[in-house]
């Protein structure tokens, strides 16, 4: 739980029809002729140094930047980053001055995870109908989406963005 490794691991997927994305290792996507070997080369070089720049910009933001997805595909015979750097969607975000090893990072998080830790708190586990969302967690969720932008761009600062915890929005509703 919250804590950096200390060397990058690439958990390579592919698409599926159904469901959550496919694992894939470099012999399933070479088999399946979807890269050759030289590609899958291209590919992890590319994602090892866009982790690095996406690792260090942040760093000079006061951010970790732990883990992101990226997603590439092809156009022609030329490969590309198809999807968005890390965003608060597709990366964790965490705050590098309140940063505890092994703790729960969500209250300063500038990521999806507040809301996951909400929504787990109410019994949803991503099956069934998701609960309703009271206006103080669309206002963390707002916040953490919008704070992200603002911090890493260098406008704000997250101490600045007002951010509750989980526990502390818990808590505020339950007053209501």
């Amino acid at each position: 739980m919250a804590e950096e490794l200390p060397e990058i691991v690439l958990t390579p997927t592919t698409k599926s029809d159904e469901g959550h994305d496919e694992e894939l290792s470099k012999g399933e996507a070479l088999h399946r002729n979807l890269v050759t070997a030289d590609e899958w080369s291209e590919l992890e070089e590319a994602t090892y140094r866009l982790f690095e720049y996406y690792k260090r910009e942040s760093g000079l933001k006061g951010i970790i930047i732990p883990d992101f997805k990226l997603e590439y595909g092809r156009i022609k015979d030329d490969l590309l980053q198809i999807d968005e750097p890390p965003t608060h969607d597709s990366a964790r975000f965490w705050a590098k001055d309140k940063y505890k090893i092994g703790e729960k990072q969500e209250k300063h998080c500038l990521d999806k995870e507040f809301l996951r830790d909400f929504l787990l708190r109410r019994g949803f586990s991503g099956e069934g109908d998701i609960p309703d969302l009271p206006e103080l967690v669309l206002s963390q969720i707002s916040n953490r989406c919008q704070g992200a932008w603002e911090v890493l761009s260098g406008v704000r600062s997250v101490e600045s963005l007002g951010l509750l915890s989980v526990d502390e929005v818990v808590s505020r509703l339950g007053k209501t």
